[in-house]
């Protein structure tokens, strides 16, 4: 399923997809904090986030966790919303 979601999104230019594995969360979680500027709160595997915005001096990027459905449509449509957002938490 992910290979699939990655080569879905992989044309857009607007989406960075990160793989963090167990055995790296110490090394890449620091890396993604400072992206974001806050903590990932990590409840299982997968956790599945999107940061939204590059933020700025003042600005935060909003971070939305993801409790949808596990599927590549369900996480497409998610990751590219329409008008419509099913499946999010927003955390800013």
């Amino acid at each position: 399923m992910w290979a699939e979601l990655k080569n879905l999104m992989n044309p857009n230019k607007n989406v960075t997809m990160i793989e963090i594995e167990e055995s790296e969360m110490k090394e890449k979680m620091g890396k993604l904090r400072n992206i974001c500027k806050k903590d990932i709160d990590v409840r299982g595997f997968p956790t599945i986030v999107k940061i939204c915005g590059k933020g700025g001096k003042n600005i935060k990027p909003i971070v939305e966790y993801y409790e949808g459905e596990r599927s590549v449509d369900a996480l497409r449509a998610w990751i590219m919303p329409s008008k419509k957002q099913n499946g999010t938490r927003r955390v800013q």
